[in-house]
């Protein structure tokens, strides 16, 4: 009996493993199959198609419709910036500021209009300016010869541009007769047209004019000596009050003579010799550094710039 419960028990046992090992692959399963969906919606990610959009040409251009993601460019290869509403997968007319370099590489900004279509509706759209054109013409034509003798002179005003279209991708012929109008359709195509830029030399600044200053004499203190008071040499002499007599004061010869002057004397000077300055007084003058201006030019150095040749498309009508 003992025996068969282990048995039963071990049954249920590897039971309850293979069921958890199921579970455990299945979930692997779902999960690798979310992980393959996932990579497979990145590499479904599109993209940009370069479109080739000649906006020198005109100030009405034409797209082709499309559901792609866009990149415009110049015939140079430039990117263009639009600046405005728009949509690439709708007809429409819009009204855009457009930036991009010109042929020369200045970079530019300017309103334009660009319609988007298929290439019917852009055929259809470039008929229908053609008529508008030719209708403003004849009206401005007829304006002008009533009542005139003059000859005609056409003062009528063009606001739309003729269909010169930026877009690479309209194939549309266009021959679909006038419909009464005095204009044709056009066919257009590009054509690859190369400009050269002959060398030229500029001149590139490498210093500004700038002014110096050169010292030409040190800072110096001037001195000067002046005298306060003149006179001559001199010499003491005592003089006996009662006979005159006179000697070099503390001579021997006065000591014998004091006696017979009973003491009596006075002491005086003796000046000889010629007047001369007895003293003097010393003054001090401090100059300033001097300096000369020097002003020198603006410094060049001559760049040669190549010939350079330029090539880019263009579109033409017949």
């Amino acid at each position: 009996m003992k025996k068969i419960v282990l048995i039963l028990l071990t049954i249920a046992i590897l039971l309850g493993v293979l069921a958890y090992c199921q579970k455990q692959k299945t979930t692997v399963s779902d999960n690798a199959e979310e992980i393959v969906e996932e990579l497979n919606k990145e590499e479904t990610i599109e993209e940009a198609v370069d479109v080739i959009l000649d906006v020198e040409a005109d100030d009405y251009l034409f797209l082709v419709k499309s559901d792609k993601k866009l990149s415009l460019k110049t015939p140079k290869g430039d990117p263009i910036e639009i600046d405005g509403h728009i949509h690439f997968d709708k007809t429409g007319e819009y009204e855009v500021r457009v930036k991009y370099k010109d042929s020369a590489g200045t970079p530019r900004s300017v309103e334009k209009t660009i319609f988007v279509g298929t290439d019917a509706e852009i055929q259809d759209q470039k008929k229908k300016l053609e008529e508008e054109n030719a209708s403003e013409n004849q009206e401005s034509n007829s304006g002008a010869n009533t009542g005139s003798n003059k000859p005609n002179t056409n003062t009528g005003s063009n606001n739309k541009p003729a269909t010169n279209s930026g877009n690479t991708g309209n194939s549309g012929s266009g021959n679909t007769g006038n419909n009464g109008s005095n204009t044709k359709p056009k066919n257009c195509h590009y054509e690859t047209r190369t400009e050269t830029i002959p060398a030229w030399t500029e001149n590139v600044l490498v210093k500004e004019a700038w002014t110096e200053q050169i010292l030409v004499k040190e800072a110096w203190t001037e001195t000067s000596n002046f005298c306060t008071a003149y006179g001559q040499d001199r010499y003491e002499v005592y003089v006996c009050n009662g006979c005159g007599y006179t000697a070099p004061a503390g001579s021997a010869e006065f000591r014998e003579h004091k006696l017979q002057c009973q003491n009596s004397y006075h002491n005086d000077w003796v000046y000889y010799g010629e007047t001369k300055c007895l003293s003097y007084e010393t003054t001090y003058i401090d100059h300033p550094a001097e300096y000369k201006t020097v002003n020198h030019p603006a410094e060049y150095k001559t760049v040669e710039h190549p010939a350079e040749t330029k090539t880019y498309q263009v579109e033409v009508c017949d």
